[in-house]
């Protein structure tokens, strides 16, 4: 028994040393797992952290929509308010409308007015016409009268030179008569008496000295009877034709004063007709500015609706786009909350399961201790000791649950992160939006500022020009109503020639605009800024022509007044002729409109191609750089996936190797593949923020070029008057300039009717003046036209040079286009390239996805295999059931143990009793000891085999469960992990009831411990194991999901380049059919040019023509006025004549009466002056009657001359109608088909009309 006791000794002392060792190594275990616990303490604080700032972050984002909303409804009420203003703007449009129908109605009426006028002027001209005509009858019957009284006088010389003839006969023979005067009788000069006794004495030398003297007194005296009273007869008819003359001259008077009157009345009606005109033409003026600048209104009006519309959508987009954020924020918020509660849930279900297993370990502490006590009296001496190994096992225990539970956490904590890092780059890319939408708001309104200063910067100097331009109209105006009749003409060469310069001025800004825009904008404001000052300086030299033609011009219409108020009394003649001349000028003036109105249409047309080049090449320009952009970017990102292609197959090949290694070699190539996966990742971020940093550049970049850009565009709408801004400013702005414009333009009209009334007065004083200054004037006048002819010839020497200038500017944008062909050329090469680089990347996908498909056979094998032990699963629950029928026989057996022990106690106590009977049978006592200790080592063993088995089996079901655990989704994962957890805790308690088995057969089995230690060793470490294999799965497909997004993103990015060369390929198709157009175009510019220079010509040489007839007239009525002096100077002298020869006849009548003394000294005259005879007589009575004869016979001939002339002048007047008609006919037919040649050049003809205006002004 000593020996016995000595080895029981002997091996609890064994026992205590396996025992302390034990307890050193459960302490080291125990640090460890505290300092485990630590950690993940710090991960837990860290990890609520974290979930503190999701929440601040949560709440930053329920701000930021709160602002969106209130930043929505701000737009909103923004655009109810541009609602509004659209319907003002609309309201006054109309009202607008009404007023121009107003005042268009007043102008109707005014112009219904003049004609009335006009025709009462018409019906006074006809009675004056009818008048004249009475006249001229008058005239007519006074001229027969005349002939009358020729006839009868020549009849009364036929008598007197009978009776000459009588009285030489019988003064022959009879003594010298005495000569006696009359009282009743006039009695002529003697210096008339002298002069015809001259006359007789002539006669009388020629005259034959025969007489017959068959005459008696008788018949001498009967004879002198009937000449006395045909002279008494005669003289009364005279008398009767004088008293007839001097009513003539009354009424030819009272006629010129009529005429005189009338030809004042003509003039005033003319002026007053001018005067209609002028304000016809300032009526259609304002009509056409106004209804220019309505349309343009309507077309800013129409602008700002799209403008609006656009910026509608813009925020109704914006609007949704926000929405959906906040609706994602939203979901994610209530994904975020939903898993907070999942987690929050875990956590009480873990709680729970804690409170439960510690209940359930207090159970078994209490079962441990009853079975304590009960052993107390067998092991009294081993109680501490058993104390102790209990104490490091429960100890144990606890450190086994908290390392379960820790790693469920950590598993937890993993999914958590995870789950938080893929929640934080979704928060930082929805921050990084918004920053760029706060970025792009303040940009917009930066922008908007800049514009609204260039605004108001342009609407001082637009309202600073049309001050300009509106004083330059007045007093061209004011200049161009005296020279409208004449100067239409020179005016119309001198516009087509201006429009031509302005055109080819505007040719080239816009060529060279074209050049700089492409390239730099810089460059371009500069040059326009030259060309500007370049056309002021033009326009300043027109200017100064335009004067000096208009102060030549001014004169000649001086001198031509003073010939009009000279040749006044011929007015009345050719009043029909000037109606039909002014007629044919009004057509004219009309047709001439039509085609300036048509040329303006066809330069509007040209400027809206221009813009529309304009804006092409900068939609190019920006495609271009875009597609550069693009271009790098891809070519980067090409660089970087194949970098990242590389590496992940050299990761992949490594994974592979790895995972071979990993089976063979377990622990240690795992660490290995993670410290290269953490590297590797180290990589990526830092590849993804040297992108970001990339893309940032890019960003700020584009943001700087698209504010260039901006600032650039606004400068040159602001050029161009392109722009329209729907702001509430710009609209008041522009309220106020059409108020102010029309006040203004009231306030000159009336400052200018009072000019013009000053100016008539003056020019009416000024008339008077200069009549005397006028001759000296002609010959400045001629230089002047000399000059002005050659300033014609230098603009078209500069029109040829521009003409020149046009075609090599066409060269250079040939050249452009060329080049920028080979670019494209050079970039489809390019994008070739790079088609093929994706293929071969295509081809390296499908070799993955190959891969990916054989992993993904693989999984469907594990999901098989997951099946398999789900059923095994549910037999295992069967066998954990019937294990629970083994634990409560095991307590049976526990029961029956504690009975054997009692009879144990009865043995000892027999055995105490019978020691003197054991001295005496040895043998017997030591076989029954044997075989009690085989009884019990059988059982030992018994109860070992199975908790081997179970050990093995549990081992398996965890190796399954963490496979399925790793391709399960992390719900599913984390209700799975919940059941293992509470499978686990019931294995646990199978783990008790097998620790107290061992515990009982602690005694003798105690190196077998060691072996069921290194299992749960091995078990901990598999479940290690398989948990990094499942990561790096999940990392692999991850990979693989990122590698296919990329991959589909580069495909969309393909697509898009190729719909993008086709765009560009499209928009240079229409740029070079734009260029064949524009050179179309200029060929038929150089037709028509040509066309209107030979009709300019033609029509100069028909005005040389005409100007030379009408000298041709006014010297022939020149001649005919001095006819007509001399007419009327040879009738006062035959009137002179009768009379002499009246008074003569009356001397004869009287010689009976005559005193003797008088015929002496008659008779004394006679003889010393020599002796008259009745021949002498005679010719000294035709001489005057001759001149009377000639004097009629000129004055028929000058008629007939008058008549011929008046034929010939209606003739050529004739020729001259019909030329201009076939001329009218022929510029007609060239505009219409002008007209229909430009038809095509589009319907937006109403944009430029404003600076056709300004340029017709």
């Amino acid at each position: 028994s000593m020996k016995k006791e000595q080895n029981q000794n002997l091996e609890l002392k064994a026992t205590l040393k396996t025992l302390e060792h034990e307890r050193a190594s459960l302490i080291l275990s125990l640090e460890e797992k505290e300092f485990r616990l630590k950690k993940l303490q710090e991960r837990d604080d860290a990890h609520q952290d974290e979930i503190t700032k999701l929440n601040s972050a949560l709440q930053q984002a329920e701000k930021m929509l709160a602002e969106h909303k209130q930043e929505v409804q701000e737009f909103i009420s923004q655009m109810e308010s541009l609602k509004q203003m659209m319907v003002q703007k609309e309201a006054t449009l109309i009202a607008h409308g009404e007023q121009l129908t107003q005042d268009l109605e007043v102008s109707h009426a005014n112009e219904q007015h003049a004609k009335d006028t006009i025709q009462k002027l018409e019906a006074e001209v006809s009675q004056l016409r009818l008048s004249l005509c009475s006249t001229e009858s008058r005239a007519e019957a006074l001229a027969s009268e005349c002939q009358r009284v020729c006839s009868v006088h020549w009849e009364a010389q036929a008598q007197l030179i009978k009776l000459h003839s009588v009285l030489h006969y019988m003064l022959c023979n009879s003594p010298e008569p005495k000569l006696r005067g009359q009282g009743d009788k006039n009695i002529l000069s003697t210096s008339f008496l002298n002069r015809e006794q001259d006359n007789m004495k002539e006669l009388a030398f020629s005259q034959p000295k025969d007489c017959s003297t068959e005459l008696t007194a008788e018949r001498v005296a009967e004879a002198l009877q009937d000449l006395r009273q045909d002279l008494w007869r005669a003289h009364i008819q005279l008398d009767e034709a004088r008293k007839n003359s001097e009513k003539l001259k009354q009424e030819l008077s009272e006629k010129e004063t009529e005429r005189i009157r009338i030809n004042a009345k003509a003039e005033e009606l003319e002026k007053w007709l001018s005067q209609c005109q002028e304000e016809k033409c300032v009526a259609e003026g304002r009509r056409s500015s106004l209804e220019s600048a309505l349309k343009l209104e309507v077309i800013a009006f129409k602008e700002e609706i799209v403008i609006l519309r656009e910026k509608v959508t813009s925020l109704e987009t914006k609007l949704e786009n926000t929405e959906k954020q906040r609706k994602g924020l939203v979901n994610e918020r209530g994904t975020l909350q939903m898993t907070k509660e999942k987690l929050t849930q875990e956590l009480q279900l873990l709680q729970e399961s804690v409170k439960a297993s510690e209940h359930r370990a207090s159970a078994m502490e209490k079962m441990n201790e009853s079975l304590e006590q009960e052993l107390q009296t067998a092991l009294s001496t081993l109680r501490n000791k058993h104390e102790e190994i209990e104490a490091h096992q429960k100890r144990f225990v606890a450190l086994q649950k908290e390392v379960e539970v820790g790693k469920a956490l950590q598993d937890i904590v993993d999914q958590l992160n995870l789950t938080l890092e893929k929640r934080n780059e979704e928060i930082k890319d929805q921050v990084q939006q918004i920053r760029d939408l706060e970025n792009h708001k303040e940009k917009q309104k930066t922008a908007l500022e800049h514009l609204s200063k260039n605004l108001e910067n342009r609407s001082k100097e637009i309202d600073s020009q049309k001050m300009q331009i509106e004083e330059m109209t007045m007093q061209d105006k004011m200049q161009k109503a005296d020279l409208k009749k004449l100067n239409l003409d020179l005016e119309e060469t001198v516009q087509t020639l201006k429009s031509q310069q302005e055109k080819l001025q505007k040719l080239q800004e816009l060529s060279e605009g074209q050049k700089t825009i492409i390239e730099s904008l810089s460059l371009n404001l500069e040059e326009k800024i030259k060309e500007a000052n370049i056309k002021e300086e033009k326009i300043q030299i027109i200017e100064n022509n335009e004067s000096a033609q208009i102060g030549t011009l001014l004169k000649d219409l001086d001198d031509l007044k003073i010939k009009m108020n000279e040749k006044g009394w011929e007015l009345s003649s050719q009043k029909k002729l000037l109606q039909e001349w002014e007629e044919q000028g009004e057509k004219r003036e009309k047709a001439l409109c039509t085609s300036l109105e048509h040329m303006k249409d066809i330069i509007k047309d040209k400027e809206r191609e221009i813009d529309s080049q304009r804006e092409q090449i900068s939609i190019f320009q920006q495609l271009e750089a875009q597609k550069e952009e693009h271009l790098s970017e891809l070519s980067e990102k090409q660089n970087q996936m194949t970098l990242t292609l590389t590496q992940r197959e050299q990761e992949l090949k490594a994974q592979e190797n790895k995972m071979k290694e990993e089976m063979e070699i377990e622990r240690m190539d795992f660490h290995e593949h993670r410290a290269k996966t953490q590297a590797t990742l180290e990589e990526k971020n830092r590849e993804l923020e040297f992108q970001r940093k990339h893309e940032e550049e890019l960003k700020n970049q584009i943001r700087v070029l698209l504010e260039d850009i901006q600032y650039s565009s606004g400068v040159l709408k602001e050029r161009d008057g392109n722009a329209d801004f729907p702001d509430e400013q710009i609209n008041q702005l522009k309220k106020q300039k059409l108020q102010e414009t029309t006040f203004d333009m009231l306030g000159q009209l009336k400052i200018f009717f009072k000019r013009w009334q000053q100016e008539t007065e003056s020019l009416k004083e000024q008339h008077e003046k200069n009549t005397e200054e006028n001759v000296r004037l002609i010959k400045g006048l001629q230089a002047e036209l000399q000059q002005a002819k050659q300033a014609l010839k230098n603009g078209e020497l500069q029109i040829k040079y521009l003409k020149e200038k046009n075609l090599q500017q066409v060269q250079q944008q040939e050249a452009q286009t060329k080049f920028i062909l080979d670019k494209l050329h050079l970039t489809r090469s390019s994008l070739h390239d790079k088609e093929k680089e994706t293929k071969s990347l295509q081809m390296r996908i499908k070799e993955l996805s190959k891969k990916k498909e054989e992993v993904q056979h693989a999984v469907l094998s594990l999901q098989q295999d997951l099946d398999r032990i789900n059923q095994l699963n549910a037999e295992r629950e069967e066998e954990l059931l019937k294990q629970a029928e083994q634990i409560s026989k095991y307590q049976s057996k526990v029961e029956a143990t504690q009975r054997k022990q009692k009879s144990k106690k009865d043995l000892l106590q027999y055995q105490h009793k019978n020691e003197q009977e054991r001295e005496k049978h040895p043998r017997e006592q030591e076989i029954l000891l044997d075989q009690k200790n085989k009884e019990i080592n059988d059982q030992g063993q018994g109860n070992k085999k199975p908790m081997k088995d179970e050990s093995e089996e549990q081992q398996e079901h965890l190796q399954l469960i963490q496979k399925k655990d790793a391709e399960i989704k992390l719900q599913k994962g984390k209700i799975e992990q919940l059941e293992e957890s509470l499978k686990d805790k019931g294995r646990e308690l199978l783990t008790y009831s097998d620790q107290i088995k061992q515990i009982i057969s602690a005694l003798r089995l105690h190196n077998k411990d060691y072996n069921f230690h290194s299992c749960i060793e091995k078990i901990f470490m598999w479940k290690e194991e398989e948990l990094a294999k499942s990561k790096v799965i999940k990392e692999k497909d991850q990979c693989l999901q990122w590698q296919k997004e990329k991959i589909e993103h580069l495909e969309n990015e393909k697509m898009i380049s190729r719909q993008e060369l086709n765009h560009m390929i499209a928009v240079l198709k229409q740029t070079e059919s734009g260029e064949i157009e524009w050179k179309q175009k200029a060929q038929k510019l150089d037709l028509t040019l040509a066309r209107s220079e030979e009709a300019m010509r033609i029509l100069k040489e028909e005005m040389a023509v005409t100007q030379s007839m009408v000298s041709d007239r006014d010297m022939d009525r020149f001649h005919l006025q001095e006819q007509l002096d001399t007419a009327f100077k040879t009738l006062k002298e035959a009137r002179f004549i009768i009379e002499t020869v009246v008074g003569v006849s009356d001397l004869l009548c009287s010689e009976n009466d005559i005193p003797g003394i008088q015929h002496n000294k008659a008779g004394k005259a006679l003889k010393k002056e020599g002796q008259l005879t009745w021949a002498a007589e005679k010719q000294l009575l035709y001489r005057p009657l001759q001149l009377l004869q000639q004097a009629v016979a000129r004055l028929e001939n000058d008629k007939h001359g008058l008549e011929k002339h008046n034929a010939q002048l209606r003739d050529a007047l004739q020729e001259v109608e019909h030329e201009r008609r076939k001329l009218k006919k022929s510029h007609g037919d060239f505009s219409l088909s002008f007209e229909y040649s430009q038809d095509d050049s589009g319907s937006q003809k109403v944009l430029s009309i404003s600076k056709v205006f300004v340029l017709q002004s």
